[in-house]
């Protein structure tokens, strides 16, 4: 297998100073590039200034909880996935985390070794939801045709919901296109 030509970017977003050194040391061994976040505001700067692959996420943060910054970070269009981590969570937290979109689920402590492969399984995977994103775009026409009140009702509904990873099915009468 021939390697990549950049490294991918991980943003490591946790409170916990000792937790993202480690985290940052096991990444880069790998050969990946790290970019670390002690709260929410220094993760958010680094979205606006670089771009990233993936981010793991604590879900116990100071400010606010890790679900509700992935979910900010949904709302202002960044489709970046992620893989949260606790030692303190609840099963509901957990479960809100997987719902809200994420890639996986992971408890502290975990190993360094069970951390890249579930880094390089969220990375494999995002590249494929983005060929098979680009098929689609290149094998569909780009616009949508109608001035009808239906049609310009599906068009302002699909996109609210363009910038997610939400799959969307647009269905019709027979004939209708």
């Amino acid at each position: 297998m021939s390697e990549p030509l950049s490294r991918p970017t991980i943003l490591v977003l946790d409170d916990e100073k000792n937790i993202r050194r480690s985290i940052e040391l096991a990444l880069e061994q790998e050969g990946f590039q790290v970019v670390t976040a002690p709260d929410v505001s220094s993760a958010l700067r680094t979205l606006h200034e670089r771009i990233v692959e993936a981010m793991i996420i604590d879900i116990q943060l100071g400010e606010i909880d890790g679900v509700t910054f992935f979910r900010k970070t949904q709302a202002d269009g960044f489709a970046i996935p992620a893989i949260f981590i606790s030692g303190h969570a609840t099963l509901t937290q957990a479960a809100q985390a997987v719902k809200s979109g994420a890639f996986d689920f992971m408890e502290k402590p975990f190993s360094a070794e069970k951390l890249l492969v579930t880094v390089r399984r969220c990375l494999e995977m995002s590249a494929i939801k983005e060929r098979l994103r680009l098929a689609a775009t290149a094998a569909e026409p780009t616009e949508i045709v109608g001035e009808s009140r239906a049609i310009r009702q599906v068009i302002a509904d699909t996109l609210k919901v363009a910038r997610t990873q939400a799959n969307v099915l647009i269905v019709g009468a027979s004939g209708t296109g």
